[in-house]
């Protein structure tokens, strides 16, 4: 049956007439403006010292990143200035030269006119696990495999992620190679299951080429890297991965990105890794 806009109206005010007159409450639900809120986002790790992104923010009502004037950025170890980022371009800073030291904890404080001061809580740098082996299982399709990494996990909690980079003659053809946590959220993971003990992990990929925007690409070569993430580091990855997990599902439960960032949004992590060429 087909009911045009009259008709609808009729039925609306018969129903509102024999349902009785309850009074409908309006609620409102205007969001609070909070005025920028600064973002400060930290990597820092031995093997490749510091890297740092910066900028503020407006939340809910404007999610886009600003750049900050005249920003102040310090790394603190045991509570002391000890290194100053250098610009680097596009809200970001980094410090290569600087190499952070096991038993020692590191925080990150940003102080400008825009936001005032904004620190992460402190984070120490997590051990390094060694590879002990990689095995490398082919599938019944010949094209595809399974990389088996196994390592002995120390005894105490523990946050792991694993990358591996696909070449072909010492040229990068697949995975992203930056000191700025190439790592996907879908790659962590935690002992809770087998803490203190031997583990092997397997991720599935393309033996003998990798697929990337360009096309298939011939590989000879893989570098798994093993990382040990901190748990500030493993917590906000995971936050991202839930976050990004909702699709455009708009009854979904309304997810929060972890922070241990005081006076603004973001993250400090620290983290170590060990490598494992596989040649074939």
């Amino acid at each position: 049956m087909n009911l045009n806009l009259k008709q609808i109206l009729m039925c609306s005010s018969l129903i509102v007439l024999f349902g009785g007159c309850e009074t409908v409450v309006l609620e409102d639900f205007s969001i609070p403006y909070e005025g920028k809120k600064g973002v400060l986002i930290g990597f820092v790790s031995p093997e490749n010292g510091l890297l740092v992104y910066a900028g503020t923010t407006v939340p809910v009502l404007n999610s886009r990143n600003d750049s900050l004037k005249q920003p102040i950025l310090d790394l603190l170890e045991d509570g002391l200035v000890v290194e100053k980022p250098t610009f680097i371009g596009n809200n970001s800073w980094n410090s290569d030269t600087f190499r952070p030291k096991m038993g020692k904890s590191y925080q990150l404080t940003l102080k400008s006119d825009e936001i005032g001061t904004v620190r992460s809580d402190k984070v120490s740098i997590p051990i390094a696990v060694r590879i002990d082996t990689v095995r490398v299982l082919i599938a019944n399709d010949s094209i595809t495999g399974r990389v088996q990494i196994d390592f002995k996990d120390p005894i105490g909690n523990q946050y792991y992620g694993i990358e591996i980079l696909q070449y072909y003659k010492d040229t990068l053809v697949k995975g992203y190679n930056s000191p700025f946590f190439p790592i996907q959220s879908r790659d962590i993971f935690k002992d809770i299951d087998f803490e203190g003990r031997n583990t092997s992990q397997e991720k599935w990929v393309y033996l003998g080429y990798a697929k990337t925007n360009q096309g298939y690409k011939p590989v000879n070569k893989f570098k798994i890297i093993l990382y040990t993430l901190s748990k500030s580091g493993y917590d906000f990855f995971n936050g991202l991965e839930v976050a990004g997990s909702t699709g455009r599902d708009y009854f979904v439960e309304p997810s929060k990105i972890p922070s241990n960032v005081i006076g603004g949004y973001g993250c400090l992590s620290a983290y170590s890794f060990t490598t494992f060429d596989v040649k074939f």
